[in-house]
């Protein structure tokens, strides 16, 4: 039986269509397959950081290898050189870390999810070896001392002594410029002030907690408190006082002989508040020889000189009032034995803690002693 061409031109034109039809799904179908097809590939990327501006800070290894996935109908979007890894926020606050004058060490985490930067949509971090880096930390650092900042005057007649600082020094951090610009003393020693500490009319030992003033962009370092205890001594004021006419007293054992003296007064400088020194007289001290003189008629002897405070001089005064023994004028004096002349014999009390002369073979009772205007005092 022959074949209709009309209905084989029919069938053979649906075969070709659904031929095509057959052809351009199986194309979608491979070009969707195709896009969800993914590829990895392995970067160096150097590894960053933000160090703040007081501290100098070094990575090691200063580059990490980033493993990227990525559909392969996207390659053409990854660019390695774009690629960043950002150590961010896990170096961590580096003046609680890191060294002053050496370099400390810190071991930073990679977190793949949040250290890599500058992908593109749809490609993913799969690994970052190494999974962790060391950071190396010094401090830009300077230490300086506490310079208290004391205004006002104590009440009259008392003077402010060297104030006591503690801490006496602290550690600074900042940047190199900054701390380059901190004020220096005489010594070139770095300081930082205190806030103003007052002592209008006070008139004694004063202390105090005083903040320290910073400058701006400086800050402590760690576990250091912005202040500092201050002790200000505050003292009556001092000073010296020649007190001249002093009688040079020797004692003798016998009735028969007398000290005479050359020069019969000396002077001496004593030293203390003022309000204790300015009343001390002649009569508050006594100056004895140091030695013993010896008692035989027409001897003479040089003797060193020592000064005293007389028996009624009060407590307060001996604790507080300094006599300066290397002032004493003259240092030594000369003393004769010679008879006591009876027109002139004046009876002295006796001075304290005086050294007495050598006694003679017989002693005898204490004899007044007296006074020449010539040669010295003659005193018992």
């Amino acid at each position: 039986m022959a074949m209709n061409p009309m209905r084989f031109r029919l069938n053979l034109t649906s075969n070709l269509s659904l031929a095509l039809a057959s052809f351009f799904i199986a194309f979608a179908i491979w070009t969707i397959a195709k896009e969800d097809e993914m590829t990895e590939q392995k970067i160096d990327v150097a590894v960053r950081f933000q160090p703040p501006a007081y501290a100098t800070l070094r990575v090691e290894p200063r580059t990490v290898q980033v493993t990227v996935r990525y559909p392969v109908s996207q390659a053409n979007l990854l660019n390695p050189a774009s690629v960043r890894v950002d150590l961010g926020g896990a170096i961590g606050e580096p003046r609680l870390w890191a060294g002053v004058n050496e370099e400390k060490t810190r071991t930073v985490e990679i977190d793949p999810r949040n250290a890599v930067h500058n992908l593109p949509q749809n490609f993913q971090v799969v690994q970052v070896q190494p999974g962790s880096v060391l950071l190396h930390g010094v401090l830009n650092a300077r230490e300086a001392y506490i310079e208290p900042r004391i205004i006002g005057s104590p009440a009259a007649g008392y003077v402010a002594g060297k104030p006591q600082i503690d801490p006496a020094t602290v550690m600074l951090i900042g940047a190199e410029a900054d701390l380059d610009q901190l004020a220096r003393n005489n010594n070139d020693e770095v300081v930082v002030p205190t806030e103003e500490i007052n002592i209008t009319g006070r008139n004694e030992y004063y202390e105090t907690r005083a903040e320290i003033l910073l400058p701006e962009r400086v800050q402590l370092a760690e576990q250091q408190i912005p202040r500092a205890t201050v002790i200000i001594p505050i003292n009556e004021e001092t000073g010296p006082k020649e007190i001249t006419g002093i009688p040079v007293t020797v004692q003798t054992y016998s009735k028969q002989l007398a000290a005479q003296v050359t020069p019969a007064q000396a002077s001496v400088r004593v030293e203390g508040p003022l309000s204790l020194v300015q009343g001390i007289t002649a009569q508050d001290l006594v100056i004895l020889p140091r030695e013993t003189v010896e008692e035989t008629l027409n001897a003479v002897s040089t003797v060193k000189l020592d000064c005293q405070f007389a028996e009624t001089v009060p407590q307060k005064i001996r604790e507080k009032v300094n006599i300066v023994q290397e002032s004493l004028n003259p240092r030594t004096v000369q003393i004769k034995m010679v008879r006591p002349s009876k027109s002139t014999a004046i009876p002295k009390p006796t001075p304290p803690a005086s050294i007495p002369a050598r006694p003679s073979a017989t002693p005898a009772p204490l004899s007044a002693s007296a006074s020449s205007p010539t040669s010295g005092t003659l005193t018992r």
